[in-house]
C-alpha cells in the first residue's frame, strides 16, 4: 500500500525534490533509480517486512506453546 501512495499521490502531487529520473518521491536516493532497481528495491522492502511479520508470528507460537 505504502509503495501504491508513494507512486501514485506523493510522486505526482510533488514538484520536488527531482532527480535524474523522476521526481517528488520522498526520498532522494528514490528519484535517481532505474525501473530495475526500483523493483529490486520494492521487492526487497516487501520481504524483509514479510520475514519480520513471520519472525513475530513464530515467536508468539513459540511462547504460546511454552505457556501450555
Amino acid at each position: 500500500m505504502y509503495i501504491f501512495r508513494m507512486e501514485a499521490l506523493t510522486g505526482p502531487l510533488n514538484n520536488s525534490p527531482v532527480g535524474s529520473v523522476t521526481n517528488g518521491l520522498p526520498y532522494p536516493f528514490l528519484i535517481n533509480m532505474l525501473f530495475a532497481e526500483w523493483v529490486s528495491f520494492c521487492v526487497t522492502t516487501t520481504l524483509i517486512g514479510l520475514g519480520f511479520y513471520f519472525a513475530r508470528w513464530f515467536l508468539m507460537r513459540a511462547k504460546l506453546c511454552f505457556l501450555v
